[in-house]
């Protein structure tokens, strides 16, 4: 699991924790934009008013995003 920094984006969190899953530079992985809009998970994250937790696919992972983290299985 990985929390997201402060400043940094969602989309480039998700990559990140994806490239140390993979022991890969994030670089080296497909842009996340080509499997999902990061801004409509983004959206939804930031938008609720309660909690939520937003699974994607992403490089072979199951990617679960919530408003504190991000955990990549």
């Amino acid at each position: 699991m990985r929390s997201a920094r402060r400043g940094d984006c969602l989309a480039l969190t998700i990559v990140r924790a994806v490239a140390a899953v993979e022991n890969e530079e994030p670089e080296s992985l497909r842009p996340l934009a080509d499997v999902v809009d990061p801004a409509a998970v983004e959206a939804v994250v930031e938008s609720a008013d309660g909690p939520v937790r937003v699974s994607v696919g992403y490089a072979g992972h199951r990617i679960v995003v919530d408003g504190e983290s991000v955990a990549v299985y």
